[in-house]
């Protein structure tokens, strides 16, 4: 039964990708999604403080200790007791001022100092003006809504786009005709420029092997999403 139940996901992305005559991902590429997440590490902030490592636990031990409380099918609670329904109330309520305190207790640890604008043209001499410069105010507009990805191919490199490169995106901004956005089509994500017009929406590659990089049309079939809008490309040198 696990196995009929994990092949789902699958049966249907490779379904998908069949109609709309793409190869697709792979058919347990979900359950590979979940091994990966486990298998990161914890990245904290230098900013943050000790609230933030222990609210996540705090919400886990939570919501478990509730779940004890909770009759499944004619079993009867673990636990039971003469006003139980407001404790799980109460239990649950500290979960999410766990987060919310969390939440706040976030700060950016990309956090340098500006030395000052460099010409591009003739040499200038040297300033002595120094302010600190936070790379995520910088960069980032929405911090709710905005997410890193990483390149990997080279459909894009006409603009600007190499494999390797980092990938601001903002889901906050509402796509536009023309923008660069990372589109999730069938299953799969892709970023590419998005071409808005009566006919419909095209996603449009950015490399001059026009042979192997072909327009993308979206049609009716498509599961079809524009995820979000690249807003900076980071570059290694």
């Amino acid at each position: 039964m696990v196995v009929v139940a994990l092949s789902i996901t699958g049966v249907i992305n490779r379904t998908r990708a069949l109609l709309a005559g793409r190869k697709g991902i792979r058919f347990f590429q979900h359950v590979m999604n979940v091994r990966l997440q486990l298998r990161k590490g914890s990245v904290y902030s230098t900013t943050t403080t000790l609230l933030f490592r222990i609210a996540p636990c705090v919400y886990l031990g939570a919501a478990l200790i509730a779940f004890l409380f909770i009759p499944v099918a004619n079993l009867e609670p673990i636990c039971s007791f003469h006003g139980d329904i407001v404790f799980v109330a109460y239990l649950l309520a500290l979960s999410r001022v766990a987060l919310i305190l969390a939440a706040m207790d976030t700060g950016s640890s990309f956090e340098t100092e500006l030395m000052g604008d460099v010409k591009a043209g003739f040499p200038s001499p040297a300033e002595d003006i120094r302010e600190k410069l936070d790379l995520i105010k910088l960069l980032v507009k929405h911090k709710a809504s905005t997410f890193f990805f990483r390149v990997d191919g080279v459909s894009m490199v006409d603009s600007g786009m190499d494999e390797g490169d980092i990938l601001i995106v903002d889901r906050a901004i509402d796509p536009y005709n023309n923008c660069k956005a990372v589109c999730y089509i069938d299953g799969e994500y892709t970023v590419k420029r998005v071409e808005m017009s009566d006919k419909g929406v095209r996603l449009m590659p950015a490399n001059e092997n026009k042979t192997t990089y072909k327009p993308i049309e979206i049609t009716s079939e498509n599961n079809f999403l524009i995820w979000g809008v690249v807003t900076w490309v980071i570059k290694k040198m």
